[in-house]
């Protein structure tokens, strides 16, 4: 079974982290706001854009 755990630097999260980016932007919301939506603090979102914090669905659960 494949590990489902991805890393920062894999590309399939790059890939993820590109397109969480772009859904925000074709949103028209800042990072700020769509902190406030999520619950989250805004340096949460800019870690998980620059690839230093991967997103995990689990902590949103």
């Amino acid at each position: 079974m494949r590990n489902l755990r991805l890393s920062v630097h894999s590309a399939e999260h790059s890939l993820l982290r590109h397109r969480f980016i772009q859904r925000r932007l074709e949103l028209g919301l800042s990072q700020r706001a769509l902190a406030e939506r999520l619950g989250v603090v805004h340096s949460f979102i800019g870690k998980v854009e620059t690839g230093d914090r991967r997103l995990d669905v689990f902590e949103f659960w």
